[in-house]
């Protein structure tokens, strides 16, 4: 049986310049390194706290991967068939995250010419190139999460 008063000591290879940014942070901030790590862990825990519940499926995950980008999809080598294992998985209700909006999701990290090219299809709006990734969190969120029931 778990408690809050559970805890276990990892140990953790970090970069040398990790280390230093480590260090330097810990220091102005006049806090131990420790006590950054463990900020920064229960940051990030926080931010990735919808996938915490195993039940939570469909487009209720999205803002998860939307917000960090494709930093944790690069991290973890997180592939078209993998995020629609996440998203859907088991799922049975309508909140299904379209096969194509995953396939845009991966790419708005690395091929922003074809993402541009692509959400001008789908939305019939004319886009800024420099503004397509705001315009393609706009859209998922509006197609997903900010939908109006008839």
């Amino acid at each position: 049986m778990s408690t809050d008063k559970d805890s276990r000591a990892y140990s953790v290879r970090l970069s040398g310049a990790d280390l230093r940014k480590l260090k330097v942070i810990s220091d102005r901030l006049a806090v131990t390194e420790s006590d950054l790590i463990r900020f920064a862990l229960r940051h990030v825990l926080n931010r990735l706290s919808p996938l915490h519940d195993t039940e939570t499926r469909g487009a209720t995950l999205l803002p998860v991967f939307v917000e960090f980008g494709n930093e944790m999809m690069s991290y973890f080598d997180l592939d078209e068939s993998s995020l629609d294992r996440i998203f859907n998985e088991d799922l049975t209700n309508g909140r299904r995250v379209d096969r194509e909006d995953i396939s845009l999701l991966l790419m708005s990290g690395l091929e922003k010419t074809r993402l541009y090219a692509r959400l001008s299809e789908l939305t019939s709006e004319r886009i800024e190139p420099e503004d397509v990734l705001v315009e393609f969190k706009k859209y998922l969120y509006e197609k997903y999460l900010y939908r109006r029931t008839a």
